[in-house]
């Protein structure tokens, strides 16, 4: 009978650890590239902004990030503000990211190309009735 070569177990070991760890680096590196992850990121900052203005107050984020994915699929970022519920959209891909914010205020989301930003104008919102 063979012995086996325990030299030989330890080079499978460490080949088969490197795929792996080479497979989980390309999956964290996809991951941070995908425009899901930042549109969810963009929606949630904007509603906690939005739950923290006073009617008002104009308030620019810094979206550098999320342009330069938009512009890998040749679009701009685009915001809509509905009742009380704030859309980012990054991509053509998918539906967009969407929050909610709890303040009973009105808001004017835009995107301003020439400073990779988005502008909030928050104000009272009108009561009709």
């Amino acid at each position: 009978m063979e012995e086996d070569n325990p030299l030989l177990g330890y080079i499978i070991f460490i080949i088969l650890n490197l795929i792996i760890a080479g497979l989980v680096i390309v999956f964290v590196v996809r991951a941070a590239e995908n425009a899901s992850f930042y549109e969810k990121a963009y929606a949630e900052q904007i509603a906690l902004a939005v739950d923290n203005a006073k009617p008002g107050t104009t308030l620019f984020l810094d979206m550098k990030k999320g342009a330069e994915i938009s512009k890998k699929f040749q679009t701009e970022p685009r915001l809509t503000v509905e009742k009380n519920k704030i859309t980012v959209k990054i991509s053509d891909k998918g539906p967009g990211s969407s929050e909610s914010f709890f303040k009973l205020l009105s808001v004017k989301a835009e995107y301003l190309p020439g400073n990779q930003q988005i502008q909030l104008t928050i104000t009272e919102k009108s009561k009709t009735m």
